[in-house]
């Protein structure tokens, strides 16, 4: 038995295989336990082996929480006091794509669009571009005063007085595949190139749109039982509409290989944790979280970046609607979105970013101490242990298509 839990231990921790992707802190100490368990439990009462158990489910807890906070490091603590900028760590177990390219992203003098910019997170994200240099189209339904004022302080008339960018809004409803086209084609036109796309547009699965009010049942519900094309609300604009201008971008990128193109995705803590309250948004943030990790290898391949960023709770206008007002209200700890467009702008600028990377930002602690918290997260610890074998051909094909995307983007060949 203990010969086992000793054969075990060097499985998991890599022992005799230094490059072994399994060599990951969690499961050194998931292993570590497993080892100790298995020798305690060659002798020993019931009590005695319960009470190990107990403790060892706690240590393994404990160093998971932390691991998880920060891999490869035995500090927990990866983020300042409230309102300041945290460490941001890479991902150290990284499985498939290494960047080639891993200088920082410069935005002044870039173009951008983003969406959701009518308020909250995106405009403030906005805003920071703007005072970056990068010049900026929003896309969104409406303005909030706010977003108004700031398309006025840094119009096109005024880009002397700003360093050179400006902001413009386009007013865009995301669920018309034709008025995603036309925003992109505004943005061409009122810009020389478009460099930075942002998806950050979001419903929070309100009542005409939510699995629990059902087309044809509920009166509440807004998408039509009978559509020949059945979609959702919701999920047509977290998940299809920026799957949509994502696809637009990265093909314009692709016919424009001087232009190096960012692609920055708003997904959720959501997209990774569960509530049986919102199914169909924790669903639709799910998407776009596996969206940006398939699309993980194409700054290696074809030097465009690619990122999400997960915030938890911020307290936003997105709450402010009576269907929600009471699960995140003011008085909660929550984020705010300078704080999460703080992260957005480190992810979209730095050189560890860019290879696919799902960042988590959330607010840890009490009103009274907060900390924020920011973790790559290590979604590649649910990947199967091993490859694929000898009988199987998708890395083969999946090379072909790589191969056919450097040569002639996503154009068919004429």
């Amino acid at each position: 038995m203990v010969h086992n839990a000793v054969v075990m231990y060097g499985t998991f921790t890599g022992i005799g295989s230094p490059d072994s992707k399994l060599n990951t802190p969690m499961m050194v100490e998931g292993a570590k336990a497993m080892v100790l368990w298995q020798i305690f439990y060659v002798s020993g009462s019931l009590l005695i082996k319960t009470s190990i158990c107990a403790t060892l489910i706690r240590i393994a807890t404990h160093r998971r929480f932390k691991y998880a906070l920060h891999p490869g490091s035995d500090n927990n603590t990866i983020s300042n006091k409230h309102g300041s900028s945290p460490e941001i760590p890479g991902d150290q177990n990284r499985a498939y794509y290494q960047p080639v390219n891993m200088s920082a992203y410069d935005i002044k003098g870039k173009f951008a669009v983003v969406t959701g910019a009518g308020s909250g997170i995106n405009h403030v994200f906005t805003k920071s571009l703007l005072e970056a240099g990068c010049s900026v189209l929003l896309a969104d339904v409406k303005l909030r005063p706010e977003a108004e004022e700031t398309v006025h302080k840094w119009s096109k008339e005024k880009s002397s007085e700003n360093g050179g960018s400006y902001a413009t809004f386009y007013p865009t409803d995301l669920t018309d595949w034709s008025q995603i086209s036309s925003l992109w084609d505004t943005a061409l036109q009122t810009f020389p190139q478009v460099d930075i796309v942002c998806n950050g547009a979001g419903l929070y699965e309100p009542p005409a749109s939510s699995f629990w009010n059902p087309p044809g049942v509920s009166p509440l519900a807004e998408d039509p039982a009978d559509a020949k094309v059945g979609q959702y609300r919701t999920f047509s604009v977290n998940t299809i509409a920026p799957i949509r201008l994502a696809q637009i971008a990265i093909d314009y990128w692709l016919q424009n290989r001087a232009i190096q193109g960012n692609l920055l995705w708003i997904a959720s803590l959501g997209g990774y944790v569960h509530s049986i309250h919102t199914p169909m948004y924790f669903a639709s943030k799910a998407a776009i979280v596996s969206m940006v990790k398939s699309l993980g290898g194409l700054r290696k391949e074809v030097g465009i970046r690619n990122a999400a960023v997960c915030p938890g709770a911020v307290y936003t206008p997105i709450f402010h609607p009576e269907y929600c007002r009471d699960r995140i209200r003011s008085d909660d700890l929550t984020m705010t979105p300078e704080q999460c467009a703080s992260v957005m702008l480190r992810v979209l600028t730095e050189a560890e970013f860019g290879d696919g990377n799902v960042m988590e930002v959330m607010l840890l602690g009490n009103k009274k101490q907060s900390e924020l918290s920011v973790r790559e997260v290590p979604l590649h610890l649910l990947y199967p242990s091993c490859g694929a074998g000898e009988d199987n051909h998708l890395v083969e094909e999946e090379q072909k298509m790589v191969k056919g995307l450097k040569e002639h983007g996503m154009r068919p060949q004429v």
